[in-house]
């Protein structure tokens, strides 16, 4: 308890000082097929099944990974070919903003909800380093 107690009251002094790449922070976000859980989505509310669009999905990243391209950079005919009903808006689903902001639930990532969350962490830290 008293390393816990130690690291607790350092980790203020380290969050006044740390500073945040956010071109690096997006760069790896958008890098990393996060919005494959958006278009397995897209395909659902086309009333594809979800195991469908799940294996199809699969197929369409493993594509896309072997091009070393983003799944947005995918021609709709590409993700035709993998999943047939994919919608023509889709690309505006893949974008980071919007996949994030789409998930505006408790512990979610929509920025209301993430701000929700800091405040909260923040209040339980000070509450924990003020004893």
């Amino acid at each position: 308890m008293e390393h816990l107690s130690l690291g607790l009251r350092v980790l203020p002094v380290l969050l006044d000082t740390l500073t945040v790449n956010r071109d690096a922070c997006r760069r790896a976000a958008e890098g990393g097929y996060a919005n494959a859980t958006e278009l397995a989505d897209a395909l659902v509310e086309q009333g594809v099944p979800f195991r469908e669009a799940h294996d199809a999905v699969g197929a369409i990243v493993r594509h896309a990974i072997s091009r070393s391209v983003p799944l947005e950079a995918l021609s709709l005919e590409e993700l035709r070919r993998f999943a047939p009903r994919t919608p023509d808006s889709v690309y505006d689903r893949l974008r980071l903003d919007s996949l994030l902001a789409r998930r505006d639930v408790p512990g979610g990532t929509a920025p209301a909800r993430v701000e929700e969350a800091l405040a909260q962490a923040e209040r339980r830290l000070l509450s924990v380093t003020q004893r």
